[in-house]
């Protein structure tokens, strides 16, 4: 048995491919790209703005002791204590302070508030979001402010406390000097040893003294330990929403949606039998006819239905069309016995029959159209004719004459001497198989060959029922309907694998209810359908 599956495989897509599928399905990736547009509109107008501003400040640690530090311990210290200022800014009293002095009213918040050094240096940045622009500033602005203050009288406390500590120390030397001259003066103790002590305290409270007035002159010098370098100013436009970020999120976004939602189906498609070139690589045959979807092509309309196909010549070229091909597609003589099959039901193979036993017998040949699908029969419809008594019961009459089953479909004039003649599929009966398996199905074809140039059957589909595969080799030809876009690659293949394991004749497929908007069916939906209707009109 051939094997399909090597050729399944081969499902590579070129680029000439991607380009063709994407602009086959731009409406599906368009679609998205426009809604992702129209949602990040929408999305910018409703959004609350926010606006961002910045205040500079920078760390002074020599502004301490001016007179006492060299430039580059300055800083280092100053450096060293940026992270100490930001994490004093992010106390509850320093944002309270803020608050009560901007006068902020109740459900008012200072906003988003970020401190971050800058490159280690000695500067430190203030960064204020919030959706009031000029609050924004002011809060900004406000904070450098305070903290400034709240650094330099913290400065002063500590120089404060520091000043008093060695106040406290002098006074008590002084008392010691004082106690010590006093047992001097009263000849208590040794002389020598006090005059010892009274040397060593008078020379601390002297460097006492010298240390107290370094640190009052010290203090009254003492600068701003922060500095303001750069105050907030007024934000003239957002930074939130940023339209053109979001304008390019939503056409990125759509672009993810439509293109997988374009590689999707596309995906689901190559699964499916939709084009000739899937049939080649699936079968490793051609395809001999692309059929289309008409209204007035389907089975039903009874014998005006009939009439209305066969008088215009647009709706039956595709199926003359697929009779030159199944004629002249391979050497030797014209198949006379043709089965129509499927995979499963509702590809449309009794549409099939019916239009090409009218292209047939409108090409001038006798055809004899024969209703095999004792299951669910239907060529009787589709041709507008009685289901009257047919294959059921010729066939189980021995001393049946095949005349008196047949059934003429009405032609035009124009027919060019050709002939349809019906043989219905009867009543219905359980035992179908054995019924088509027999000996007198096989002489009854025989005698039709002399009673037609084509006799054409419907059967029921290959996977539905072993009918069609009892009769497949008792045919010249066997034509395989595949429903385009809806039928799967497997189940092509098993109806083929089974075709083949019953030694079928030659297997042709035909693609069938394509629409006109199908790349494959494009010629003749520009062609047939408007040439000809523009012909007519004129």
């Amino acid at each position: 048995m051939q094997d399909y599956q090597t050729d399944a495989e081969d499902t590579g897509l070129s680029l000439a491919e991607y380009a063709q599928m994407l602009w086959k399905r731009r409406w599906i990736i368009v679609l998205p790209l426009v809604l992702g547009l129209a949602g990040a509109v929408v999305l910018t107008f409703t959004l609350t703005p926010r606006y961002r501003t910045e205040a500079i400040l920078q760390v002074n640690a020599a502004a301490i002791r001016p007179a006492q530090m060299d430039p580059f311990s300055g800083l280092f210290l100053s450096r060293e204590a940026v992270p100490t200022f930001i994490e004093l800014m992010k106390t509850p009293p320093i944002l309270n302070q803020v608050a009560d002095n901007l006068d902020l009213p109740a459900g008012v918040g200072l906003g988003k508030i970020t401190l971050a050094a800058i490159n280690s240096t000695a500067f430190l940045r203030i960064t204020v979001e919030h959706t009031d622009p000029m609050l924004a500033a002011d809060v900004a602005n406000e904070l450098a402010d305070v903290m400034r203050a709240e650094s330099l009288l913290e400065w002063h406390r500590r120089a404060a406390t520091a000043a008093a500590i060695l106040q406290v120390r002098t006074n008590s030397l002084l008392q010691q000097i004082e106690q010590t001259r006093g047992a001097l003066a009263a000849g208590e103790g040794d002389p020598q040893s006090l005059g010892l002590q009274l040397r060593s305290f008078e020379s601390q409270y002297a460097v006492g003294l010298t240390e107290l007035e370094a640190m009052r002159l010290g203090t009254a010098r003492i600068t701003d330990v922060l500095t303001v370098r750069a105050r907030a100013s007024t934000p003239s436009s957002p930074i939130y929403p940023n339209p053109r970020r979001i304008a390019a999120l939503g056409l990125i976004l759509g672009a993810m949606i439509g293109l997988g939602l374009a590689f999707g189906l596309e995906y689901l498609d190559t699964n499916k039998v939709r084009n000739p070139d899937q049939v080649r690589r699936l079968l490793g045959v051609p395809v001999m006819g692309a059929l289309p979807i008409h209204s007035l092509l389907k089975p039903g309309g009874g014998p005006a239905g009939v009439k209305s196909r066969v008088e215009d010549p647009s709706l039956l070229e595709p199926y003359h069309l697929l009779r030159a091909n199944l004629q002249f597609s391979r050497p030797g003589p014209e198949p006379q016995t043709i089965l129509v099959t499927s995979a499963e039901i509702g590809e449309g193979k009794t549409t099939v029959v019916s239009n090409l036993a009218l292209a047939h017998a409108m090409a001038g040949q006798k055809v004899i159209a024969l209703d095999a699908d004792m299951r669910r029969p239907s060529l009787h419809r589709a041709l507008g004719l009685p289901q009257d008594e047919g294959l059921n019961e010729y066939l189980s009459r021995d001393d049946a004459r095949l005349d008196d089953f047949l059934t003429d479909c009405p032609l035009p004039s124009d027919a060019r001497s050709g002939s349809l003649r019906v043989l219905v599929a009867g009543t219905s009966t359980s035992t179908p198989t054995a019924i088509l398996s027999s000996g007198r199905m096989r002489r009854m074809l025989d005698e039709m060959k002399e009673m037609a140039d084509v006799i054409i059957l419907d059967s029921p589909p290959v996977l539905y029922s072993s009918d069609a595969l009892v009769v497949a080799n008792a045919v010249d030809r066997v034509i395989l309907v595949v429903w385009s876009g809806m039928l799967r690659n497997t189940a092509v293949q098993r109806a083929r694998q089974g075709l083949d394991m019953v030694k079928a004749a030659r297997v042709d497929v035909v693609l069938n209810k394509l629409r006109r908007d199908a790349d494959t069916y494009a010629y003749y939906s520009q062609y047939y359908y408007g040439g000809y209707n523009r012909a007519r009109e004129e």
